[in-house]
């Protein structure tokens, strides 16, 4: 996977992130830069509809993908034609930024993804949640959150309740399309968001597809990180980029409504207006199990 290449930040949060790695070596948590909050809204109250356990007649449909105790299925070739899987060794202070800080994890990278001009690619981690949570301040955060929003509805939703990626050293700019989400031994939340350490336009080569989920047994976090493209929305987050017909200008001067506005225009779209669709990803999500090797 490519590490994520940010937008410079404001100097205030190139200062906090210093000043993270300084003081809290092997435990970081993503910086706070000053990006405005849009407006909250409700976790919704319905439930996605469980997928029936498959019969004896009734195969899994899907390219099969497993390795040490996880599992899950690609549900159209269209998605992805296979994943490489890694075992990813534990990463330490003295190997990492702070924020890099993790035990030993398994990764699993899409390959033949239909979104290929992003920083990041599609990818799936799997850690032990504790293990986790021992190392990194940013994932004690993260699960802290996920539990929260597991046990009730009618939270809000925002950039201090929703769960976050505990390795990007930047928050989430917006909000949208936001659900629980259950996989097939365990629930989770998903949002369409994009990190930046400043705000910046919505744009296709930061957008994704973000969800978080642990087992029921509380032994295992997951991470699933998945690009997405949009045609409202301008290539990259320059500001002199065109915004294609039907997108939305950013204004520096009002960020917050801004947000906004995006925020309401992508929760409006259905899921086949995003590439790759937000049903097919989902379908991959539901399908993921996670065992002890």
């Amino acid at each position: 996977m490519k590490k994520k290449s940010l937008a410079p930040a404001a100097a205030a949060a190139v200062l906090l992130i210093a000043v993270l790695a300084c003081s809290q070596p092997g435990r970081g948590l993503p910086p706070s830069p000053t990006i405005p909050e849009a407006t909250s809204a409700a976790i919704p109250t319905t439930q996605p509809t469980a997928i029936p356990a498959p019969t004896d007649t009734q195969a899994p449909a899907g390219i099969a993908i497993s390795y040490k105790g996880t599992s899950f299925l690609i549900p159209d070739t269209a998605l992805a034609s296979g994943a490489q899987t890694e075992t990813v060794a534990k990463i330490d202070d003295q190997g990492g930024a702070p924020w890099d800080v993790a035990p030993e994890h398994l990764k699993f990278t899409l390959d033949g993804y239909p979104v290929q001009d992003q920083y990041i690619s599609a990818t799936i981690y799997v850690y032990p949640a504790k293990d986790y949570e021992d190392v990194s301040n940013g994932a004690t955060e993260s699960l802290k959150r996920l539990r929260a929003m597991a046990s009730g509805a009618g939270m809000d939703i925002n950039n201090q309740t929703v769960p976050f990626v505990p390795f990007f050293n930047a928050s989430q700019t917006f909000l949208a399309q936001a659900m629980p989400l259950n996989f097939a031994n365990g629930t989770g939340f998903r949002t369409v968001t994009q990190y930046d350490q400043a705000p910046l336009p919505v744009n296709n080569q930061e957008l994704i597809y973000h969800f978080e989920g642990l087992t029921s047994d509380g032994q295992y976090y997951i991470i699933a990180i998945f690009p997405l493209n949009l045609p409202t929305l301008p290539a990259d987050n320059n500001q002199a980029s065109p915004v294609p017909s039907g997108g939305i200008a950013f204004t520096q001067d009002d960020p917050t409504g801004y947000y906004n506005a995006i925020t309401a225009q992508i929760n409006a779209l259905a899921p086949a207006a995003f590439t790759p669709s937000l049903a097919s990803l989902d379908a991959l999500i539901a399908s993921i199990k996670v065992v002890a090797p």
